[in-house]
């Protein structure tokens, strides 16, 4: 059956409850093929959820050729990240818990600054992510770098003065330079809520 319908580039789901402690397929189908008819562009075998954990699952990568290679020579093809400490909310009402996530096939490694605060993330390649980071839930202005540099690349705005008590991803993704990526979308920082709700947050 289908669990997750038409689910788009940079789109989320809430949490899902699935079967624990049993090996289950996850294929992912091309919108529009019928899964009775058609093969799966993705398939994870055998996989065995945990009872009581929590797991966030991020779809990322390239499905054909012709992109740019990873500056740090990792791999870029399309799969499945798998992480079983996902947190639904978050403890204190006045924080917000985060993480980061570098999902940018064509970026280096890089460091994030929160202006006024200092280096938060420090030299993150792809596929990349932190540890869950506890901050007062307000408005900060993130500075990202490539690593060891205090060169500015981009600059975004992260409002999260309405998020306190709430878990928030920020995942870096996109291509830092569409033009040598199949004209693909722009490097962003995309804001990932427990909801499934998400927004790219701005320059």
């Amino acid at each position: 059956s289908i669990l997750i319908p038409s689910l788009g580039f940079r789109e989320a789901t809430s949490f899902l409850d699935v079967p624990a402690e049993v090996e289950i397929d996850i294929d992912l189908y091309v919108e529009g093929t019928k899964p009775e008819m058609d093969s799966p562009a993705y398939t994870a075998e055998g996989v065995v959820f945990v009872p009581g954990k929590t797991y966030t699952i991020i779809a990322n990568g390239l499905a054909t050729d012709g992109f740019a290679e990873n500056p740090n020579g990792i791999p870029t093809s399309f799969d499945l990240f798998v992480y079983d400490d996902a947190k639904e909310s978050h403890e204190n009402a006045e924080e917000s818990s985060i993480y980061v996530w570098h999902g940018a096939t064509d970026a280096p490694a890089v460091d994030i600054y929160v202006r006024e605060v200092g280096k938060v993330v420090e030299a993150a390649v792809y596929e990349d992510r932190t540890e869950y980071l506890n901050v007062p839930a307000t408005e900060y202005i993130l500075d990202i770098t490539v690593a060891g540099s205090t060169d500015v690349l981009l600059s975004y705005t992260a409002d999260l003065s309405s998020a306190g008590g709430q878990v928030v991803g920020v995942l870096a993704s996109g291509f830092l330079d569409p033009s040598m990526d199949k004209d693909g979308a722009a490097f962003g920082l995309l804001a990932v809520f427990a909801d499934g709700s998400t927004a790219l947050l701005p320059t």
